[in-house]
């Protein structure tokens, strides 16, 4: 790969697995880097991560993704082309556990 080449890493943080994901400019995917991790389940519906474990895997995902690769952090694209506008993006918005937050709120906040 040239060095003047220029790409994109993503880091996709899921409830098991996290991933980096590098791709060029066109959107091909380069490389991809993915280690499980430890979830816990202390009753159902609730899943804990350690996020010192998910921290770790980050910075392993995201190293290993880019040593296959064979590039240089240095080709990471940093910018925000602001000439072209943001496009609307889908999110899920998990509300399974909205009426316990509600109910555990204010101790949560002191309110």
């Amino acid at each position: 790969m040239a060095e003047t080449d220029r790409y994109l890493l993503g880091l996709d943080a899921g409830n098991t697995v996290i991933k980096a994901v590098l791709f060029d400019l066109s959107g091909r995917q380069i490389a991809m880097h993915a280690i499980d991790g430890h979830s816990q389940t202390p009753r159902p519906g609730h899943v804990e991560r350690d996020l010192g474990e998910l921290w770790r895997n980050a910075q392993e995902s995201i190293r290993a993704c880019i040593e296959a690769a064979g590039i240089d952090l240095r080709q990471l694209q940093r910018e925000i082309d602001t000439r072209r506008p943001f496009e609307d993006k889908i999110a899920l918005l998990d509300e399974a556990t909205r009426d316990e937050l509600l109910v555990y709120g204010g101790h949560l906040t002191g309110d």
